[in-house]
């Protein structure tokens, strides 16, 4: 598991950056899709575990265009 703290997630659009966050807390907490775009703006999830406190910073993807 990673260290408990704050972490900003980028990246390209469609790569997975919600879907990590519902990994670690084992629940569909982040809005995920198939095909497009749903986090238009950045998004705060706060999980509490026994191991700690985790935030994660949600953000739109990069390039969001027709070009891979």
């Amino acid at each position: 598991m990673i260290p408990s703290g704050n972490y900003l997630l980028l990246g390209r659009t469609g790569v997975g950056k919600s879907s990590v966050i519902n990994a670690v807390a084992q629940d569909n907490i982040a809005k995920t899709s198939l095909g497009y775009a749903c986090t238009k703006e950045i998004k705060c999830s706060q999980i509490d575990t026994p191991c700690g406190q985790y935030v994660f910073y949600d953000s739109p993807g990069f390039c969001e265009d027709d070009n891979p």
